[in-house]
């Protein structure tokens, strides 16, 4: 059979390209409402301040305002977990190392 430490350490490079690529998705999905926010600003700005539709567009704006917040959070969410991923993967690559490093006399 195969070296347990080996099959341990490639399955702590695949746990943290999990993470990493819903950091990715959380990051672009944040952007995306960022894009939004800009674009329901600027359809308020066609409108007298105070009005029916300034109030809508201005509260659409803060609603993916906050959309992007709760995205912002769960990526960092994600970068923590691939920090740790990464300290395992770091760890399992260290463990196997040791193992084929000569030791001094």
């Amino acid at each position: 059979g195969g070296d347990t430490r080996w099959t341990s350490w490639a399955q702590s490079i695949v746990d943290a390209s999990r993470p990493a690529d819903e950091l990715d998705r959380r990051l672009r999905s944040a952007l995306g409402y960022d894009n939004a926010v800009l674009g329901a600003v600027f359809q308020a700005s066609d409108y007298p301040v105070g009005s029916p539709y300034w109030d809508a567009w201005a509260e659409a704006a803060q609603e993916l305002a906050e959309r992007s917040q709760d995205e912002i959070s769960l990526a960092l969410d994600e970068a923590h977990a691939m920090r740790n991923a990464i300290s395992m993967e770091h760890l399992e690559a260290m463990m196997i190392l040791a193992r084929y490093v000569p030791k001094d006399p």
